[in-house]
């Protein structure tokens, strides 16, 4: 009733609470921060006129424990209460409480691989946005590639330890899943081939766009977002454009959701400063990247990174299955600049370069490119150049170049067979061989 009184009174007692972070082959129990319990007082505690007033609504909120909170019913003050002697008891102060439900998603970290340690206070920030579940840790038994992978070990290894993992039910809940190097290379392949739908995921070093022993099956629906290094040895010697180009090529013909972010300056393992920029980002954009799309957070990553001094290229799906490339600094710009030619004119200029429009650019208009007019470039005006003045380059003055007198060419032969035997009318002729290394070079 409005003309009764309805008071918060409330105890506080704080109890230790014991969070266990277990994994199939390690478990430790880490302490958390003391968490805050309400209890209500007993009515004996209570002053006469409170303890015979209706009991107040309580309200009752559903999570780990259940917490009965008296709570005033209205924002209004009521008249003070008074004792059987008329005298007014202590006005206890009253206070509008509301639950505000916890909309944290669970990121749960593959922790071999993902620098779990050096970044931790990276991770330990992800904490006040995120529910955090790390899984596992570097340097123990089962921290090693697999048997199909160079200098590979049987089991325990990083794959059989995934697959204990989906035993025991550790990524069911995960909004987000984030692994780092060999994680990368073998926990996420190995979870795609075994958990469909798999949770999005954000791949440090891009381990599985990588050209691995065993191909990787990517999902078409897969929700990855990659971060890649230019000072990372999974790049190699490859030309920065060509890093980005190769791990699109492995993505799903017609997967939408995508990203891949490379900074010219990141090392194989993330600068602190740089990932506690990026990862925050990278996760929110893999979760809701399902119901819109590439975030606008993510779309203005590229400009806050160039403020920041750093270079690089977002790459990222669209809907058509389309990519998009940002780059920002001049470390790719500088770059793509110099191996895009742009040869083709304007509209404008090719008109006037047409033949009809354009004449000076044909022999008749340009004589003194002509034959008749320059005789210095015709054969007969240059005889250093024909092959009777020039006997050192023809055939039968470089003996070098045959395949008879050509030991190299004629015993290695570079796994071609006209490279033995020769011409088959007998001649012998100039051969020039092109030997091309992994890359281009």
């Amino acid at each position: 009733k409005p003309s009764e009184t309805k008071h918060l009174m409330a105890t506080f007692q704080l109890v230790p609470v014991q969070m266990c972070v277990s994994t199939p082959r390690a478990r430790s129990c880490v302490s958390r921060r003391r968490v805050a319990r309400m209890q209500t007082c007993p009515p004996s505690k209570l002053p006469a006129a409170i303890s015979q007033a209706p009991p107040p609504p309580v309200v009752r909120l559903v999570g780990e424990g259940q917490i009965s909170l008296p709570i005033q019913s209205k924002s209004i003050r009521t008249a003070v209460p008074k004792d059987a002697a008329g005298a007014a008891l202590a006005e206890v102060p009253h206070t509008i409480w509301s639950p505000t439900p916890a909309c944290h998603p669970q990121v749960t970290v593959f922790a071999p691989g993902a620098g779990t340690f050096q970044n931790c206070v990276t991770y330990d920030e992800l904490r006040s946005s995120f529910k955090l579940k790390v899984l596992g840790q570097s340097g123990v038994c089962y921290d090693r590639y697999p048997e199909h992978f160079p200098n590979g070990s049987p089991a325990p290894n990083l794959e059989t330890f995934t697959q204990d993992l989906l035993d025991h039910e550790e990524f069911k809940g995960s909004s987000c899943l984030i692994f780092g190097s060999r994680g990368g290379q073998v926990a996420l392949p190995y979870l795609w081939s075994r958990l469909s739908p798999s949770p999005p995921a954000v791949v440090l070093n891009g381990g599985c766009a990588m050209d691995l022993p065993r191909s990787v099956s990517w999902p078409k629906d897969a929700v990855t977002l990659l971060l890649l290094g230019g000072q990372d040895h999974f790049r190699g010697a490859a030309d920065p454009l060509d890093y980005i180009g190769a791990a699109k090529s492995r993505v799903a013909a017609g997967n939408t959701s995508t990203a891949i972010l490379y900074v010219h300056e990141m090392g194989h393992m993330p600068q602190s400063e740089l990932l506690s920029a990026v990862l925050p980002v990278l996760i929110g954009a893999a979760i809701s990247w399902k119901e819109a799309g590439a975030s606008s957070e993510l779309c203005e990553l590229p400009a806050e990174l160039r403020r920041r001094g750093w270079t690089g290229q977002l790459s990222y799906t669209t809907t058509t299955g389309s990519w998009v490339d940002d780059s920002f600094g001049k470390a790719l710009v500088d770059r793509r600049k110099k191996r895009v030619a742009t040869w083709s004119p304007s509209p404008a200029a090719s008109s006037a370069c047409s033949t009809a429009a354009f004449t000076a650019c044909s022999p008749a208009a340009s004589p003194a490119w002509s034959a008749a007019t320059s005789p210095t470039w015709s054969p007969a005006a240059s005889p250093a150049w024909a092959p009777a003045a020039s006997p050192a380059w023809s055939p039968a003055s470089s003996p070098r170049w045959s395949p008879a007198q050509s030991p190299i060419l004629a015993e290695a032969s570079f796994g071609c067979p006209k490279l033995r035997g020769g011409y088959p009318d007998g001649g012998s002729g100039r051969r020039q061989v092109l030997l091309t290394a992994r890359g281009g070079a």
